[in-house]
């Protein structure tokens, strides 16, 4: 049975170096993103972030899941 593993993806070299040696190793590897979306203070990661691990896992040929915090982030943050 292979064993899935999830990578928490930015689109940065570390999470998606991490993600490539999980799958080169065999598992079944899923990237998800944070969405962060505050437009009262200007913040709207859903085109750096989000695009660019869409786009590495895309290449990767993995799964890839975006979890918008924002409503989470704006109460607790």
């Amino acid at each position: 049975m292979t064993k899935r593993v999830a990578v928490a993806m930015s689109g940065g070299v570390d999470s998606s170096l991490s993600a490539f040696m999980l799958k080169d190793k065999g598992y079944d590897v899923a990237g998800f993103t944070m969405r962060i979306t505050l437009p009262s203070l200007g913040v709207d990661n859903s085109l750096t972030a989000v695009e660019g691990a869409r786009k590495v896992c895309e290449e990767m040929g993995i799964e890839h899941h975006v979890v918008d915090i924002s409503s989470i982030f704006r109460e607790t943050v």
